[in-house]
C-alpha cells in the first residue's frame, strides 16, 4: 500500500468522523494532521526497512501493519494528539483508529496483505484486488479532499460520500478479479494442469489490467498479462511514451501470449540443492516477495557460492537490480542478499538451512 494514498485518506476519515455537536471543539488542522499521521503510521516500516531490513520483516512490517495492532497503536497516537492539542485523549481516538484502521484494511487488498493475526501468528494473507499505488481511488479520495475547499461547511458529508464511493470501487474491482480468474482458469483446463495453483495480480495504470501466474507441479511458471475489457491490441510506435508501452502490454483476453519459465532452470542436477533453497525462501518473512522468484544463475561471493533469484514480476525492470536476491550456502545456514540500485548487493538477512 503506497503512502501517498493513505495520507489523502487520512484527509477524508479526519472529516468523515466528524460528529455536529462535537463538544472536543477540536480544530480542523489538528484533525487533519491526526488523520494522515495515523493513515500513514504503518508505513514506518518502509523507513525501518531502509536501515534495518531484517528487524523490519521479522518485527516491524508485522507489528505496525497487524489489525490486532491497530487498536494500540490508534490509542498511543490518540494519548499523543491529546497532549499536543491539549483535548482529552478520546477527542482523537476516533480520527485514529478509523484512519488506521482503514489503512490496514486496503492493504489486505493487496496482493503482499499483512500478517493478519500478528503477533499471534506470522500467517500473511492478502486479496489481491488492488495494486499498492491505485489510481482510480487515490483520484477519488484526492478529489474529495478538493471539495473540502469548495464546499467547506459540507466537507463531513463529502467526506463519507467519497468513502461510499471507495466502498462501492472496491466492489466493481472484486468483479474485475474474478473475471481475471476465469481466464487463468480457462487456461489451465485447457492445458490439463493438474494441482496448479493460480495467482491474479493487479497491475498499475489501470484496474483493467491484470497479470496472470500458474505455478504448476513441475517447477514451472506460466505468466501473461491481459487488459479484460479490451478488444484490440493497443498499436506501439516510435513515439509512443514508456507508460504507452507498458499499457500495450496487456493484450486482449483472446489474443493472451503465455510464457513459460522454469524455475529451477534446466540442469536437472542443480534441482535438488535449489529446491532446498527455495524451501527456505518459502518458510522465512520473505515468501511474498519471492513467491515468484526463478533460478537466474550462480555468483561468487566471498567465497560462498550463490543463487540469484530473480522476481518474475520485475524480470524486465528498468532499474537495475529490482527484485534481485542472492542466497548463499554458508554451510551452517543461509546469507540472504538483495540487490541495490546501484548494483552493489546488501545482506538483509541469515535463514535457516
Amino acid at each position: 500500500m503506497n503512502w501517498f494514498l493513505t495520507l489523502f485518506l487520512g484527509f477524508v476519515v479526519a472529516q468523515a468522523v466528524r460528529r455536529k455537536n462535537d463538544s472536543c471543539s477540536v480544530g480542523w488542522q489538528w484533525r487533519v494532521l491526526a488523520g494522515a499521521t495515523a493513515a500513514t503510521f504503518p508505513h514506518l516500516a518502509s523507513a525501518i526497512a531502509a536501515i534495518n531490513p531484517m528487524f523490519a520483516m521479522r518485527l516491524a512490517d508485522g507489528a505496525l501493519w497487524s489489525p490486532l495492532m491497530a487498536p494500540f497503536w490508534a490509542l498511543g497516537l490518540a494519548h499523543v494528539f491529546g497532549l499536543l492539542g491539549r483535548r482529552p485523549w478520546t477527542c482523537f481516538y476516533p480520527i485514529a483508529i478509523t484512519a488506521l484502521g482503514l489503512s490496514v484494511a486496503l492493504k489486505l487488498f493487496t496482493f503482499e496483505g499483512s500478517r493478519l493475526f500478528w503477533p499471534l501468528t506470522d500467517f500473511r494473507t492478502g486479496i489481491g484486488l488492488m495494486f499498492g499505488l491505485d489510481i482510480t481511488l487515490t483520484a477519488i479520495l484526492m478529489a474529495t479532499s478538493a471539495l473540502f475547499l469548495v464546499f467547506p461547511k459540507f466537507k463531513r458529508d463529502i467526506a463519507r460520500a467519497g468513502l461510499l464511493i471507495c466502498v462501492v470501487y472496491v466492489v466493481v474491482i472484486g468483479t474485475f478479479y474474478w473475471k481475471a480468474s476465469a481466464v487463468g482458469w480457462r487456461y489451465q483446463e485447457a492445458l490439463g494442469l493438474q494441482n496448479a495453483d493460480l495467482f491474479v495480480l493487479p497491475q498499475p495504470i489501470s484496474a483493467l489490467n491484470w497479470r496472470l501466474i500458474v505455478t504448476d507441479n513441475q517447477n514451472r511458471l506460466h505468466d501473461t498479462r491481459v487488459n479484460i475489457f479490451r478488444k484490440d491490441e493497443l498499436e506501439v510506435g516510435d513515439t509512443s511514451t514508456r507508460a504507452w508501452r507498458i499499457h500495450a502490454q496487456y493484450k486482449p483476453v483472446n489474443q493472451a501470449v503465455w510464457s513459460i519459465y522454469r524455475r529451477f532452470g534446466y540442469e536437472e542436477r542443480e534441482h535438488e540443492e535449489l529446491q532446498k533453497m527455495f524451501n527456505a525462501l518459502s518458510n522465512s518473512p520473505y515468501a511474498a516477495q519471492t513467491k515468484f522468484a526463478i533460478f537466474n544463475g550462480w555468483v561468487k561471493m566471498s567465497q560462498y557460492k550463490c543463487a540469484k533469484w530473480q522476481d518474475l514480476r520485475k524480470l524486465h525492470a528498468k532499474r537495475k537490480g529490482a527484485g534481485t536476491y542472492l542466497l548463499c550456502n554458508t554451510g551452517t545456514a543461509y546469507s540472504l542478499h538483495k540487490m541495490q540500485k546501484n548494483g552493489e548487493s546488501r545482506r538483509i538477512d541469515i535463514l535457516k538451512i
